[in-house]
């Protein structure tokens, strides 16, 4: 072969190489270009979705004593939620975009993966009403009380199927000494809520059909006596305490508020997070009915109008008759806030917040049967 047509078919070799070579950075360049469209898109799409699910939480954080089940299809995504320092938020795993909550206290597992979610408001008062919990879940989460209490018989008459209420929140009630009966099925998570106030502890093992669940799937909460709760998490085939205990701070009755967002709460940190907006709350609501200088025994707002309401007016019968009560509220309102302020300083400091949430109701409820104005 004569040397110039070697170097011919050289050129020709490196002519296809270029050509092969040049169309696929194209190609990569387009394949780029469509893969980037495609996950701005997929951005858009989650940040549209983020914002759809807020306002369904704003309309349920503020509809009361409501419960809903809402059809979200969103089982390809995973909807996380986390509360820090007052400071709640939830969103779609992953999606760099998420909604911060430092007013509405929210109450649900760390993660729910579900083409639906369970919404329930409740009021929650101490004394007055402080504001609404909303408490999240999905069917696919299975709830298994163990231990009879009225609020276990309350909890498991509140969520049986209602067919004029589209609700659902999926229980089991068994008997302690039936834990190893209790299957997960084909549900997502499992809760275990112990009202025996021991069944479940620190290195008790965990019952054998969910030990093959991944170790946050598996939670559990334990009731004890005057409202103690303790948070417990699967770690292997043991029960391992999350958290130290907590007080709740509950005035008791039905639908009690507190006691039940307990149940839905992943953890002692993130329960005692969502409450520190409750306390915000109280505090500026206590500034309302007793005025800014109330913690000083410097009366002001509705108090202080009712003060003057009775100086104004000594010809009154009830006016030197009411004096006394609306003196001990005063008192009594001042307690409250220096208790909730303690609280919010110290969560040690919160056990005599219900003491002083019961002196308050008592004051307001000395006025109402002795014809006077009442605080609330």
């Amino acid at each position: 072969m004569k040397q110039g047509q070697k170097q011919g078919q050289i050129q020709v070799t490196f002519h296809w190489i270029y050509v092969l070579i040049a169309g696929a950075v194209i190609l990569l360049f387009f394949f780029s270009l469509i893969l980037s469209q495609k996950q701005r898109s997929e951005q858009v799409l989650q940040q549209d979705i983020t914002k759809i699910i807020e306002s369904i939480f704003t309309a349920a954080s503020l509809s009361e004593k409501t419960k809903t089940t809402v059809d979200t299809n969103l089982d390809q995504y995973v909807l996380f939620f986390n509360c820090r320092d007052g400071q709640g938020e939830y969103g779609l795993e992953g999606s760099g975009s998420s909604v911060q909550d430092s007013v509405y206290p929210l109450f649900s597992p760390a993660e729910i993966r579900s083409p639906q979610l369970s919404l329930w408001s409740l009021p929650y008062k101490l004394p007055f009403k402080v504001g609404d919990f909303l408490l999240v879940t999905a069917p696919n989460i299975k709830y298994v009380l163990m231990g009879t209490t009225p609020f276990s018989q309350e909890f498991l008459e509140e969520t049986k199927p209602d067919p004029a209420v589209r609700f659902r929140i999926n229980t089991l009630a068994v008997n302690p000494a039936d834990l190893a009966t209790v299957d997960p099925g084909k549900n997502q998570q499992v809760r275990f809520i112990d009202f025996t106030g021991g069944t479940i502890q620190e290195g008790v093992a965990v019952p054998e059909k969910v030990r093959s669940l991944d170790d946050p799937t598996v939670t559990a909460v334990v009731f004890s006596a005057e409202n103690i709760i303790t948070y417990f998490q699967k770690k292997g085939e043991i029960w391992k305490q999350r958290g130290q205990s907590l007080h709740l701070l509950s005035l008791g009755g039905e639908r009690d508020a507190a006691k039940y967002a307990a149940l839905f709460a992943p953890d002692a940190e993130t329960y005692q997070c969502n409450f520190r907006k409750v306390l915000q709350r109280l505090s500026f609501l206590n500034e309302i009915y007793g005025g800014k200088e109330i913690a000083n025994d410097i009366p002001g707002g509705k108090l202080k109008e009712i003060i003057d309401f009775y100086d104004a007016h000594p010809d009154l019968t009830l006016s030197n008759t009411c004096k006394p009560y609306v003196l001990a509220m005063q008192g009594a309102l001042q307690s409250h806030q220096n208790e909730v302020s303690a609280c919010l300083a110290s969560e040690a400091a919160c056990l005599d917040l219900v003491s002083s949430a019961q002196q308050l109701r008592q004051a307001n409820q000395n006025l109402i049967v002795n014809d006077c104005i009442s605080l609330y």
